[in-house]
């Protein structure tokens, strides 16, 4: 699975052309049947017989015709060279028959290094003492290929035609699957000893190289130049498309994340090294985490939207002659954390209850079945010659959060294009726009309220952009003025004295009548229920001053249990936190001054202390200072914005 924003690929399909066009003529392949399936991690520690069983169950009630078992060579050959582990190899025993008995064929997905073969340094290996898998020790490179390539044959003679496909390691192209100083040069010497060894052992099975992160076709590239050609039967990769259809073309210096523009960019490699040979989707799929506005790569999508994509992925691959098998990554939630973007590939939920994506698969499983059965031609594209897509559409204003109502313009950057949208909310993000589906931009686009807006432009031959997404948060705002409730001082030299219906309130480390004694103001706001979709997007602190100073009193929170008529320097409401609100610094003027406080952000009662930072303090007119609220009594001013 990818975890990573990916780099820039160098772009190859204009060499691929040149050398295809030039130097190639290839008869028309012969491909099988094409399997389709999902990722299960059924030789997980914690996965027992009973759950085998449900989960295969489950896939093939998905109409599953394979599924991908990831089986740690680290965990079957751990303790040193030659001493097979009883206990896993039973397991993956029962994983291998349970499949068969359901009419399931499996991947097999061989990866992990033991610590006594891994080239991890020594200060994580400590000579294999402890739990070394909790040091990462598996995910480095074998120290000598030619020990994985033993351990694997061993697997084949046990399994042999048993098992569909030998997956050699799991996305060697990602640094956090694959450790290497040399990725490349690594993982071809690991293809090349495992192959000739699995085919010793059994000349039937088939060696599936690649598991590549991404349609990573420039890594493709380097590997055939590190010598791999004629070290595998099929090739493997995991042509994401991050948070994306899997119809979307993306750009072309990101064409590997693309899953219909990858996948032929990843075959055109083959074919421009003579090489005619099948590929495998061992993994793609969307999580449904709740990660919304992040990197693509992190951002989930909704239940429904991931099941329009595995149907549109499935239905793509069925026209797709030269892909043998499609595997969506995953069957189940691997937990049940909705912020957790690992919990949430799965088809099902944690305890396998179904996703919409789940019936989604069964359809396009059916699909493809029916493709096989018909022997429907297949395209890589929309059936045009032309399948370049017109570059995107210009939008403005661009996302962000604005205080009134946006026209958003959207304009063709190629003449004879059409540019439709789609718009919804950050709750239910729209779908992507198709070439019969989503609006025909005719003119400005009105947004009063907050929108996610997606947006393409589709050429004559059908062929789409990239899509423009726009997020916009419209806010309203609202004033709302608050008059004190209670307001009292006291003070250090009269600590048992309560100063109530005191006039004015005060704050000074010295008061003028009683050297030395430092006087405080408490005051309490009740803060009115806000509208739905309102909050509080930020609150002042609003006081008639008299007097000057050059630093003002610090504004903490205090508990709210105090009453006007018991308040003393002695029985001071304790603060919540040490930490203030707001300071109001610097005061020259005489009148209504106003500082902002921090903290204030729902509706609750609000009790605040006024603590002096200076002798030259200040006086503030309390609500016993006569005339009107507005005049004189201490305020609370709140700005209420709602979306």
């Amino acid at each position: 699975m990818h975890a990573t924003s990916p780099p820039r690929l160098v772009r190859w399909s204009s060499i691929f052309a040149a050398v295809l066009a030039a130097t190639l003529i290839l008869a028309t392949p012969s491909f099988a049947a094409q399997l389709v399936g999902m990722q299960t991690h059924l030789m997980w520690s914690g996965v027992d017989a009973t759950e085998v069983n449900r989960q295969l169950d489950a896939a093939k009630g998905a109409g599953a015709t394979i599924v991908r078992v990831d089986a740690g060579w680290s965990q079957i050959e751990a303790n040193g060279k030659g001493q097979w582990n009883a206990y896993h190899l039973g397991r993956l025993d029962n994983v291998i028959k349970s499949a068969e008995a359901r009419g399931l064929k499996v991947l097999l997905t061989f990866w992990q290094t033991p610590c006594w073969a891994s080239s991890a340094p020594a200060d994580l290996k400590q000579d294999c003492t402890g739990s070394w898998w909790d040091r990462g020790v598996q995910r480095y490179t074998p120290t000598n290929p030619q020990d994985y390539a033993d351990g694997l044959a061993y697997v084949v003679r046990r399994y042999g035609t048993r098992v569909a496909g030998y997956e050699i390691w799991n996305e060697p192209n990602a640094s956090s699957y694959y450790k290497s100083t040399d990725p490349v040069r690594d993982y071809a010497a690991l293809l090349k000893a495992a192959y000739p060894a699995a085919k010793a052992a059994n000349p039937n099975v088939k060696v599936v190289g690649g598991s590549l992160m991404w349609a990573d076709y420039n890594f493709t590239q380097k590997l055939y130049a590190a010598g791999v050609k004629g070290s595998f039967d099929a090739w493997s990769i995991h042509p994401y498309s991050d948070d994306r259809s899997p119809l979307d073309p993306h750009t072309d210096a990101y064409k590997h994340l693309s899953f219909i523009r990858g996948v032929p960019a990843v075959r055109d490699v083959l074919l421009s090294h003579g090489d005619d040979k099948p590929l495998w989707l061992t993994e793609f799929g969307w999580h449904t985490s709740t990660i919304r506005n992040q990197e693509p790569w992190r951002n989930g999508v909704s239940e429904e939207t991931q099941a329009t994509y595995v149907g549109q992925a499935l239905e793509q691959i069925s026209k797709w002659p030269y892909v043998e098998a499609g595997m969506v990554f995953q069957l189940k939630n691997m937990g049940t954390d909705p912020g957790s973007r690992s919990d949430n590939f799965g088809i099902t939920r944690f305890d396998l209850s179904p996703k919409p994506a789940y019936a989604a698969f069964r359809a396009g499983a059916a699909t493809v079945a029916a493709a096989d059965q018909t022997g429907t031609p297949g395209g890589d594209t929309v059936p045009s010659t032309d399948t370049t897509p017109p570059p995107a559409p210009s939008v403005s204003p661009a996302s962000g959060t604005y205080s009134s109502p946006q026209s958003v313009t959207m304009s063709e950057q190629e003449a004879g294009t059409t540019i439709r949208y789609t718009a919804g909310t950050a709750a239910t993000v729209p779908p992507d726009p198709t070439a019969t589906t989503g609006t025909v931009y005719s003119g400005p686009v009105a947004v009063g309220a907050s929108q996610v807006v997606k947006v393409a432009a589709f050429d004559a031959a059908g062929n789409r952009s990239m899509i423009v997404r726009r997020d916009y948060t419209v806010m309203t705002q609202r004033k709302i003025v608050v008059a004190a409730d209670a307001d009292a001082m006291a003070m250090q030299a009269r600590p048992a004295t309560n100063f109530g219906t005191a006039n004015p309130l005060g704050a000074d480390r010295q008061d003028r009548s009683t050297t030395g004694s430092a006087v405080e103001s408490f005051l309490r706001f009740e803060v009115p229920a806000l509208r739905a979709g309102e909050s509080i997007s930020r609150a002042e602190l609003s006081l008639v001053v008299r007097g000057r100073t050059d630093n003002g009193p610090a504004i903490y929170r205090t508990s709210t249990s105090w009453s006007e008529s018991a308040l003393t320097w002695n029985a001071r409401p304790p603060r919540a936190s040490s930490t203030p609100m707001g300071n109001f610094g610097a005061l020259r003027d005489y009148g209504r001054s106003a500082t902002p406080l921090s903290g204030i952000v729902t509706s609750d009662a609000v009790s605040l202390q006024l603590v002096p930072e200076s002798t030259d303090g200040l006086d503030f007119a309390s609500r016993e200072d006569g005339g009107t609220a507005t005049t004189y009594d201490p305020q609370l001013v709140l700005t209420v914005s709602a979306s």
